[in-house]
């Protein structure tokens, strides 16, 4: 490696190590929007799940991070929730209480889904490079075109932020600056641990002929397909946790999503579980914008090497289908805007229908 280039590997890296999952350091946001219900609605629900599939407190508990606390939540958070409680010397420790908060959250949307008849349950999950703000307005606009495509159908959504950013301090051991890797392990611990815990403890006999959505851009299917089947690191970090969930009907959609082959090696889909992908060959993100093959450093070729996909679907049997995107940006809301009609009417349709 020349000088030159290891200077634009080390500027790279240091600009992708200032960046950070934003929210948890603003108590104030955090305190006012950040978990529960969003104040603007009262069928949206905001859950937040750390690098290890745990879960944040909710407001009006007596677990929350407060202003006073604040300072001392940004020098020894580390993507962890426990860490926090651990040095801010909060007397219970948080693996104690973390199974009751999750349990508050399933309780909360369970109740949503029984007062509404016949809701279908719209989980929104987005990609790793982000923050609160870009993905919640990012969220609120896929809320807009589900309601505007389907006026006639009830919902109660689920937004879910999960932290794909901390812990990677000095990426290089991937040869990429933008967390890559603690991405990929991150996003199948958050799913595995996290997502499928909620999922198991939201679901009841009560609605059980419910239709469950999963909507997810990016690396946001590493989610999801770590909470649907037995897709996970070799070492996880928590217990595996089987899925106790029979919902009548599982629909993920997966935009542009930074996946491998292998998330779905241990997948066969049951015959009411649907899998849309938004396939796009052109994605720059997921072509590694070109520098090397999309196989490399994180295979993402399932989301944009058409041969893949289908060797995949060929496998999972035949509740998978492509809809095919266009353009290079790869940001969820460009998907929904740049491709719009087919956002709308072919993906959504295929969705939900």
């Amino acid at each position: 490696m020349t000088r030159t280039t290891s200077a634009i590997v080390l500027v790279l890296c240091a600009t992708a190590a200032a960046q950070a999952f934003d929210l948890p350091y603003n108590a104030v946001t955090y305190n006012r929007e950040f978990t529960g219900v969003e104040t603007t609605r009262d069928d949206v629900f905001q859950v937040c799940f750390d690098r290890t599939g745990a879960v944040y407190p909710r407001p009006g508990g007596a677990y929350l991070i407060t202003p006073d606390k604040q300072r001392m939540f940004r020098t020894f958070y580390r993507g962890r929730v426990e860490d926090y409680f651990r040095e801010a010397r909060i007397s219970e420790d948080y693996r104690d209480v973390e199974p009751e908060v999750l349990g508050d959250y399933a309780a909360a949307i369970n109740a949503a889904l029984i007062a509404k008849q016949g809701a279908t349950l719209v989980l929104l999950i987005h990609g790793f490079n982000n923050d609160y703000d870009r993905a919640g307005s990012d969220f609120r606009l896929c809320r807009e075109r589900i309601y505007s495509r389907f006026p006639d159908r009830q919902f109660v959504f689920v937004n879910v932020y999960w932290d794909g950013l901390h812990g990677a301090w000095l990426p290089l051991n991937t040869g990429l600056p933008m967390y890559w890797d603690t991405a990929c392990r991150q996003s199948t611990e958050v799913g595995a641990y996290g997502l499928r815990r909620l999922l198991n403890r939201v679901y009841t006999e009560q609605i059980r002929d419910r239709t469950v959505v999963l909507l997810s851009h990016g690396r946001g299917a590493g989610v999801v397909a770590s909470a649907l089947w037995q897709y996970r690191t070799p070492t996880p970090v928590r217990p595996d946790v089987d899925v106790t969930f029979d919902f009548a009907r599982i629909r993920a959609g997966m935009i542009a999503p930074g996946l491998s082959k292998s998330a779905f090696d241990h997948c066969q889909l049951p015959e009411n579980w649907n899998v849309v992908v938004g396939f796009n060959a052109a994605d720059r993100h997921n072509r590694k914008f070109s520098v090397m093959p999309p196989g490399y450093f994180g295979s993402t070729r399932f989301g944009c090497v058409e041969r893949i996909y289908h060797e995949v679907a060929g496998k999972t049997g035949s509740n998978m289908a492509m809809v095919q995107l266009n353009g290079k940006a790869h940001g969820f809301k460009a998907y929904m805007t740049k491709n719009r009609d087919v956002f709308d009417n072919v993906f959504l349709t295929a969705l939900f229908e």
